[in-house]
């Protein structure tokens, strides 16, 4: 019988191609109803989303990075307690936005060089850029898509071509397509700097485009009705952060001999 760490780094051994197989969007969405506490887990993370932005969020990052590693790990319960676990959570959630931040530096980089015309204009704008750059560094989840769409719609002086507008949008887009696979780099080797092994994180979408094609669909239909019910926003957020990061761990389960998620399913 493969031990627990073979199991954990088989996909990167063997990124082998799908034959057919689907995603399965009812495990994912229905795993965590079945931990114990799951009301007390989601409904603190939720809490936590709702009266502590940005720390809630960074804080809803990192238990949810814990959450993959003990689903990786199969460890029980999926869903640990939040006692004595901020700090875990925090740091594990701060190395997560520092993760897709990297990811997504070189568009915000090129959004003001490109859409500003000199270096005197930039200063002219200085303020609007400090408030930028403070956004960004304190939730990039959500400022670095965000706020170049609110500059460019709202301030005249940034304008950018066809041509500029085109590659901003690979820069943008193509991270965050990559950034799954990154992060179950992360999940896989226990270190967050795997998250920057471009080669591995390829690879495995190249191994399996379907089922990566599949988690994403499942991610965005989640992300958009926890979006939609306004009221319970902060909350099926949070589970949705926990389902989608279960959508993509099926991904290296599917493409390896020894299924991760095997305890998840029974």
């Amino acid at each position: 019988m493969a031990t627990v760490t073979e199991e954990r780094r088989s996909p990167s051994r063997s990124h082998r191609p799908s034959t057919g197989s689907r995603i399965d969007w009812r495990t994912a969405v229905g795993y965590v109803a079945r931990e114990p506490a799951w009301k007390l887990r989601v409904g603190i993370g939720g809490l936590l989303i709702l009266v502590l932005p940005p720390v809630g969020w960074v804080l809803a990052l990192g238990y949810r990075s814990i959450v993959g590693q003990r689903i990786v790990d199969r460890k029980r319960p999926l869903l640990p307690a939040w006692t004595g676990l901020f700090g875990t959570a925090l740091r594990r959630g701060a190395a997560s936005s520092g993760v897709i931040l990297a990811y997504l530096t070189p568009f915000a980089i090129a959004f003001w060089i490109l859409g500003v015309p000199s270096f005197d204009a930039l200063a002219a704008h200085r303020r609007e850029l400090l408030i930028y750059v403070v956004a960004v560094a304190a939730f990039p989840p959500l400022a670095l898509p965000g706020m170049p769409a609110l500059y460019a719609a709202r301030y005249d002086w940034l304008q950018f071509l066809p041509w500029e507008i085109a590659l901003l949008s690979v820069l943008f887009f193509g991270p965050i397509v990559l950034l799954p696979s990154a992060f179950l780099q992360v999940a896989e080797q226990r270190r967050f700097s795997a998250a920057f092994h471009l080669g591995r994180v390829v690879r495995l979408i190249h191994a399996a485009p379907a089922l990566y094609l599949q988690a994403w669909i499942g991610a965005l239909a989640m992300s958009a009705v926890a979006v939609i019910v306004v009221p319970l926003m902060p909350w099926l957020l949070f589970w949705s952060y926990l389902a989608i990061s279960h959508l993509f761990l099926q991904v290296p389960a599917r493409v390896s001999p020894a299924p991760l998620l095997e305890t998840v399913q029974a």
